[in-house]
């Protein structure tokens, strides 16, 4: 098998389907990353507020974990640390390093109830939202990419999906990884 589609595979098993809501009638989609083998998941803040509304993450081979708790969690860049309820699980790295500028990205979301959507793109710049540094991305995404990952070549997660703007563009949490 060739190295792109291993790597490829290795983000769609550690990347969920977070499901938010008690019914089918009612609920919403989103993305959570899983950062370690022993259930912890990086996700959007205003994905992992819902806490109280029965989140479950979804993997790739059908295990639903259960989102126990908010382990650390930053409403300003929109990042939260989440406990899973299982152990075991596939992973992915986070990068020591934010990508420079025109540097290639990866990323997978749930754009549109789209599910693991692949889609490539690179870094445009490095604006400021208020004063919180972000991420701006070439890569087509939309509602219900929340709290998907953004990798570099290496597999490396360096963002995830956070803020959606019309008419300036994209955005992607840049320092989404630094939890104060």
């Amino acid at each position: 098998a060739d190295t792109e589609q291993l790597s490829l595979d290795r983000i769609c098993r550690a990347t969920g389907v977070v499901a938010i809501g008690g019914s089918l009638q009612n609920f919403s989609t989103g993305g959570a990353v899983i950062i370690s083998p022993d259930g912890l998941a990086i996700t959007n803040f205003h994905v992992a507020s819902a806490i109280n509304e029965r989140i479950v993450i979804v993997l790739t081979d059908g295990t639903v974990a259960r989102v126990t708790k908010i382990i650390a969690g930053n409403p300003n860049s929109d990042v939260a640390i989440v406990q899973l309820d299982k152990q075991n699980l596939p992973w992915i790295p986070i990068a020591e390093a934010e990508p420079a500028m025109a540097d290639p990205i990866q990323m997978l979301h749930h754009s549109e109830a789209r599910y693991y959507t692949y889609d490539t793109g690179y870094v445009k710049r490095y604006p400021f939202l208020g004063h919180q540094p972000w991420m701006e991305i070439s890569a087509h995404y939309a509602p219900g990419g929340s709290g998907c990952g953004i990798y570099n070549t290496k597999q490396e997660l360096v963002g995830l999906v956070a803020i959606i703007t019309m008419g300036d563009g994209p955005y992607i949490a840049s320092q989404a990884l630094n939890i104060p």
